[in-house]
């Protein structure tokens, strides 16, 4: 598996058009039998953890494309599985009985610790990429700061309304989204209790606004993306808040709760669709090029059409996601798990030698 050019490193795979579209199905797993709900990756690219509707998380070695682990959560369900900072650890919220979040050892399937005070379903659940700390948004209209180290929440936010929240971390740690209705605010994690440092406002009317379902900052910092329940996604400059990319193509008409993700070096966006087709933004070709941002939305197109499907599922692909280190992909409908690599014809076409 040949590891991503990302940062400093200048020696791994560029991500660009070409390798994109030569990601070819290499691997597909039947281990569920309802839907697949989320998907992550550990910190070092090395395995990746679903979590499905039939109470089951399985984990998979990235490496050798094998499943190397399957944890059944039938008293509590499961949703939004997310490795801590030790690939042997797992957070995830419950969907039976409470609504604690559950702090899992994958060693011996036994549990560290309960986070409680949720009333209502655990709807987002982020790691922040720098310490112990999570987030964690509920349908209860809350937003909850917590540590692994302590049982009680370290703070929360109440959402007006009652909306529903969808938060996220920037590469620091030390800032955080939460997303809700058509507003985008940022904390700081030392200062939240004074609220916002800033808001942001998505140009479009509240009631014509379809569900957010995630909210994710690009590795690089420079942008937002905004998932949403609808067929359109939207991408914001992280400093000053205005929308660059109005992202479409993608068939949603059911509202199924998808969720897109940047690649690991910010350029491309990819999402599933509710025909099963997994899709692709190109960011680099901005929208904004040679228009005037500081015109009003309505006055600049932003719309940026997907560049391309790539196919292997029949049902809707509600969890997709792209390796932090590698260069592979892995998508899941109702009861398959699909690991793309790029083909191995890139290598020979560009002269390199296949991983």
């Amino acid at each position: 598996m040949a590891p991503l050019k990302t940062g400093g490193d200048q020696t791994g795979m560029p991500l660009n058009r070409d390798t994109l579209l030569s990601l070819q199905c290499a691997k597909v797993f039947n281990d569920n039998e309802k839907h697949i709900t989320s998907l992550d990756f550990d910190w070092g690219g090395e395995l990746c953890i679903t979590a499905s509707e039939d109470d089951t998380m399985h984990v998979y070695d990235c490496q050798r494309g094998v499943e190397t682990r399957l944890v059944r959560s039938a008293k509590y369900g499961c949703h939004l599985a997310r490795f801590t900072h030790k690939s042997s650890t797992i957070i995830y919220a419950s969907t039976k009985q409470d609504h604690a979040i559950r702090y899992m050892s994958l060693h011996d399937n036994k549990f560290l610790k309960y986070f409680r005070g949720h009333e209502d379903r655990v709807v987002s659940l982020e790691m922040s990429p720098q310490n112990d700390n999570f987030l964690s948004g509920s349908m209860d209209g809350t937003v909850r700061v917590w540590d692994l180290g302590a049982t009680h929440c370290q703070g929360r936010l109440s959402i007006p309304d009652n909306h529903r929240p969808s938060v996220a971390w920037d590469q620091s740690g030390q800032v955080f989204a939460v997303a809700y209705s058509n507003i985008v605010k940022l904390y700081g994690i030392n200062s939240f209790d004074k609220g916002p440092f800033e808001t942001f406002k998505i140009p479009k009317h509240p009631g014509d606004m379809p569900l957010i379902t995630a909210i994710s900052f690009s590795n690089d910092g420079n942008r937002i993306l905004v998932s949403t329940a609808g067929q359109e996604h939207y991408v914001l400059n992280a400093f000053k808040g205005f929308l660059t990319h109005k992202l479409v193509g993608h068939f949603n008409e059911n509202q199924e709760e998808l969720v897109a993700g940047f690649t690991p070096d910010s350029r491309f966006v990819l999402c599933g669709s509710q025909t099963g087709g997994i899709h692709f933004w190109d960011l680099g070709q901005s929208p904004t090029d040679g228009q005037n941002e500081s015109a009003p939305p309505e006055h600049r197109d932003l719309t940026v059409k997907s560049m391309s499907e790539c196919g292997g599922h029949e049902d809707t692909t509600r969890a997709v996601g792209f390796n932090p280190k590698y260069a592979m992909m892995v998508t899941a409908d109702s009861s398959l798990v699909c690991f793309f690599f790029v083909a191995l014809d890139w290598f020979h076409d560009n002269d390199l030698d296949s991983p």
